[in-house]
């Protein structure tokens, strides 16, 4: 995938350069070299690209098109072709319209037989089922329903290591996934989601701190790497582990010493059971009708500043405030163990466990 994508980006540089090769310079490390290996007229404007078995490389080609996004979605002017180097000099040399109408396509992955390709709102799965290299079913693989004018609705997709196909929600549009034995997920942040090819159900991967994630690797022991528009300073998070963190909620950096496992998991599970002293949630109602749930994080004669949530604050006048009352509905969301699996839980507890930073 990494290679196709840097095969479609080059072949882009040259297309958009050819007319000034003397004022353009591609660098490269020492021990690689830079072929051009396509161009119009087989390929007009590469996005992405990846190859099957036969070494064809299936490009997502753009129309230039920079219409609204209602607009691409209904006339769908983008498509995806197939490059064939038929006489093995390293060099495509036909081209294929494998897959016409299609909306902007962000993402391209072969997988057994098939192109998956994010034409947002959907991951589409097309496949040529006669061998005449058009793709003749069209299977919408995946659903998102919701579109920005961003861009960054849908990246993917990607194939783990574990078999998984891995996709990334960049936008913040609300969307509604159904899971296998649980309720469903409804979701306004940024996600990394991953699904088994023959199930129907999503399973979330990553959340919050991010925004628009864009690609994911693994690692041979099969960690994650992924790339985002930017990743959320630690110091937005609700607690502390040694100097990293926020303090919506108490320091966790010694937990794991002085909590057992029982204590741990009722606190992920059950956040409103009990609360930790100078951590208890305040209810304050204003004069003007308004009532705020919160953890006290200054106090004086004129104000209260009150952390509603692990990046949202409030100051309230001390003249506006109409009652205090104690709160018993933690800042903490609850729920968090629908979103985790059972190994992500697990893996949480261990974590927590072995906090000891900064102990001798």
């Amino acid at each position: 995938m990494i290679a196709a994508g840097l095969a479609a980006c080059l072949a882009w540089w040259f297309v958009t350069n050819r007319q000034q090769p003397s004022k353009q310079t591609l660098k490269v490390p020492d021990g690689f070299e830079v072929e051009r290996v396509a161009g119009p007229p087989l390929v007009d404007r590469p996005i992405v690209a990846d190859f099957d078995e036969q070494g064809r490389l299936y490009v997502a080609d753009s129309s230039g098109s920079n219409d609204k996004v209602e607009k691409q979605l209904a006339e769908k002017p983008h498509r995806i072709v197939r490059l064939e180097d038929t006489n093995g000099d390293g060099r495509f040399d036909k081209s294929v319209v494998f897959a016409d109408r299609m909306m902007f396509p962000e993402g391209a992955m072969w997988y057994d037989g098939s192109l998956y390709v994010s034409a947002p709102p959907s991951i589409w799965r097309l496949t040529d089922t006669n061998g005449d290299g058009v793709a003749d079913q069209r299977e919408e693989w995946f659903e998102g329903k919701t579109l920005t004018n961003c861009a960054n609705d849908l990246h993917g997709p990607y194939l783990g290591p574990d078999g998984w196909i891995y996709w990334c929600k960049g936008a913040f549009g609300e969307q509604t996934h159904a899971r296998e034995g649980k309720p469903p997920l409804l979701t306004r942040a940024s996600h990394i989601f991953r699904r088994k090819p023959g199930s129907a159900f999503a399973e979330p991967v990553m959340v919050g701190g991010m925004d628009n994630p864009v690609d994911v690797a693994f690692t041979p022991g099969g960690e994650r790497i992924l790339t985002a528009t930017f990743l959320q300073h630690a110091e937005a998070g609700r607690h502390t582990i040694g100097y990293l963190g926020g303090k919506v909620g108490p320091d966790l950096t010694r937990v794991g010493q002085v909590r057992t496992e029982r204590d741990l998991l009722e606190a992920i599970v059950y956040p409103s059971a009990s609360f930790v002293r100078s951590y208890e949630p305040l209810v304050i109602a204003t004069k003007s009708g308004d009532v705020h749930n919160g953890v006290v994080r200054q106090e004086n004669d004129d104000e209260i500043l009150l952390a509603t949530g692990p990046r949202s604050e409030v100051r309230i006048a001390q003249e506006e405030i109409k009652e205090m009352r104690p709160g018993t509905v933690s800042v903490m969301p609850a729920g968090l163990e629908e979103q985790l699996s059972r190994q992500e839980l697990t893996d949480l507890m261990a974590f927590l466990k072995g906090t000891r930073w900064g102990a001798q």
